[in-house]
């Protein structure tokens, strides 16, 4: 599989000329669900915790920064 980290990429380009990081996540992963089920929710929300948090830990942006984040979703979760 690709082990590269596509968002230092981005990051590392954006500093090489000054600009600012904007990252989009996703709230929503559909393979979370089929990997671990849908009723794993608490699970799940510390998993995108941790995520989100890696993203804003200073390892990535102009100087550390990130100028923007989007956080996607707006469904209705169903239970099986």
């Amino acid at each position: 599989g690709n082990h590269q980290d596509v968002v230092k990429a981005v990051s590392d380009a954006c500093n090489k000329y000054g600009i600012n990081l904007g990252i989009y996540y996703s709230a929503w992963d559909n393979n979370w669900d089929l990997n671990h089920g849908k009723q794993n929710d608490a699970e799940y929300n510390e998993y995108m915790r941790n995520q989100i948090t890696e993203l804003l830990g200073g390892d990535y942006g102009l100087n550390g920064q990130i100028t923007e984040l989007w956080i996607d979703g707006n469904w209705e979760k169903e239970a099986d």
